[in-house]
């Protein structure tokens, strides 16, 4: 059976948010061959999570800000102790077009604080889209993040 799927499907596949291994899985397809379709994609959402993180940010009840996002969470993190350095970005479509920006804060599936932005490309702007990203850009309300899930992100 042959589950070749197109270089069209595959880049649009991974510009969803699929993951190469993934695709390589379910269709049959051979790592290196899915890989080749790849790239320019890959590319394409690291290009876009950078430009989410040097665009700004909206925060609720605000028109417009002047503030950067990679910015304001580099502040807000070293204002908890913690390093902007160790949050990985990524980036993907949704089927709605828009850009799904996250930023990932710790390894342990468990703890790890995923902050989910919704960019828009042609405004230049993000906004929050969960607490984690509340959380990362100041907006949460107090006691929002149950209290040990806060005492470990911080302490890493």
């Amino acid at each position: 059976m042959d589950n070749a799927l197109s270089p069209r499907e595959i880049q649009a596949r991974i510009r969803g948010g699929d993951t190469v291994a993934a695709i390589s899985e379910e269709s049959g397809m051979d790592l290196d061959r899915v890989e080749v379709f790849a790239g320019p994609v890959l590319a394409e959402r690291e290009h876009i999570a950078t430009a989410a993180l040097s665009a700004t940010i909206r925060r609720r009840g605000e028109a417009g800000s002047h503030r950067r996002l990679g910015e304001l969470i580099a502040h807000r993190l070293r204002s908890r102790g913690l390093d902007a350095d160790d949050v990985t970005w990524d980036a993907w479509r949704q089927p709605d077009l828009k850009w799904r920006v996250v930023g990932r804060l710790g390894t342990d599936e468990a703890e790890a604080r995923v902050a989910e932005f919704i960019y828009d490309a042609k405004g230049r702007y993000s906004v929050a889209d969960n607490l984690d990203a509340r959380w990362m850009i100041g907006e949460e309300a107090p006691g929002a993040a149950p209290e040990a899930r806060l005492q470990s992100a911080e302490a890493q």
